[in-house]
């Protein structure tokens, strides 16, 4: 999307019908999120190795 300069794409079904737009926006929300998640899981397994090693 950033190479072609895009901030929306079609989605279809299977036939080829419109059923939305997915933006640029939406995608990056969800990228935002999963980082996050990720974020939080390493912080955690960081504070479980910490009190194990006391």
């Amino acid at each position: 999307m950033r190479a072609k300069g895009l901030r929306r794409l079609p989605v279809t079904d299977a036939a080829g019908v419109l059923v939305g737009l997915v933006s640029l926006d939406d995608l990056l929300g969800v990228v935002t999120e999963e980082l996050r998640a990720t974020v939080a899981a390493i912080e955690a397994e960081q504070a479980r190795e910490s009190r194990l090693r006391r």
